[in-house]
């Protein structure tokens, strides 16, 4: 298991060092790496490239292992609460929520304290949410009408984010839309210096968790025999996966899928066990999004198409094949 973390956490690197040398800025490899030396004082860089490579570049890299990190760890903790492979942050509507309390912290407030708010309102619109849709779904007694509530309510969220954007006056509402469909193109160092403490601390909550989750999975009267206190772990949880999903709102907008794809590879590579489940989630979040995002600047150039419509093309198909699975079950 530690060699395949480990291949895990190299992909990772490969990764996030091919995302400092591919975008729509022509800067030759040398000096990519002379940008990154000069910064451990080793060469001189050209001020072009340490400014694309360390103020566009480096933010966003950091920026999308941050947002897989947190969607992979808040997917594979769902799912383990809720004893359902389908059940994940954009499925469930949290990123929903998340995406309209960043865009109501973009109207309330000027500009300077937009990051701190918006990310604190996106963490605390996704924890709300994520408790009105289990009061929706009677308490997880069936997990399937929780999924089916949280789409629902997803879409409102989603439908009042769009009136909001393009109803309010206001300069700066235009600039989110792009955030609907997630994207990591406008991700600067103040964004991921406020939403990484709310990453962090809310998969450390989860990781904490952890075997609590693989007691849950025996079902919720078997774990509370066993010591657990089920009401307590599901607000814990709740309110870690708010914490994380609105950190990863705050930096990219909507992205959906993720949650359900790294889990879904992480228990093939790792088993269910949770503690090796939701670390192998974020590291494998983090390869899902760098990987779309690497594709993206490599493919399409100046246009800047959404990281959410990637991870959508993937994560469609295979949310339909495991509902065909579920059928013919």
């Amino acid at each position: 298991m530690i060699r395949r973390q480990l291949a895990i956490a190299a992909a990772v690197v490969a990764l996030a060092l091919l995302g400092l040398f591919v975008g729509a800025a022509s800067i030759s490899p040398s000096d990519v790496w002379s940008a990154l030396f000069a910064r451990l004082g080793i060469g001189e860089a050209e001020r072009l490239a340490d400014a694309v490579v360390w103020d566009i570049r480096m933010p966003r890299v950091i920026g999308g292992i941050l947002v897989g990190g947190a969607l992979g760890a808040s997917g594979a903790a769902l799912q383990g609460l809720l004893r359902n492979s389908i059940a994940e942050p954009y499925l469930l509507g949290l990123s929903s929520a998340a995406g309209f309390g960043l865009v109501v912290g973009a109207w309330l407030t000027p500009s300077g304290s937009l990051p701190v708010l918006a990310a604190l309102l996106a963490c605390l619109m996704a924890g709300a949410t994520a408790v009105l849709i289990r009061r929706l779904a009677a308490g997880a007694v069936d997990a399937n009408s929780l999924v089916l509530s949280g789409i629902a309510v997803g879409f409102a969220l989603l439908a009042w984010t769009l009136l909001l954007i393009f109803s309010v006056d206001s300069p700066r509402l235009p600039t989110f839309t792009y955030f609907v469909f997630g994207g990591l193109g406008a991700t600067t160092w103040k964004i991921v210096a406020v939403a990484a403490p709310l990453a962090v601390v809310g998969q450390g909550l989860l990781v904490s968790r952890s075997r609590q989750l693989d007691l849950v999975a025996l079902g919720d009267v078997q774990a509370a025999t066993l010591g657990v206190d089920v009401a307590v772990l599901t607000r814990v949880v709740l309110a870690a996966v708010g914490l994380t999903v609105g950190a990863a709102v705050s930096i990219a907008g909507v992205v959906g899928f993720v949650g359900l794809l790294a889990p879904l590879l992480g228990r093939r590579i790792v088993g269910p066990m949770h503690r090796g489940l939701i670390w192998a989630s974020v590291s494998l979040g983090a390869v899902i999004v760098l990987a779309a995002d690497v594709t993206i600047r490599a493919l399409a150039g100046n246009v800047e198409i959404p990281l959410g419509v990637i991870t959508a093309a993937v994560g469609g198909p295979v949310l339909v094949a495991i509902l065909l699975r579920r059928r013919k079950l």
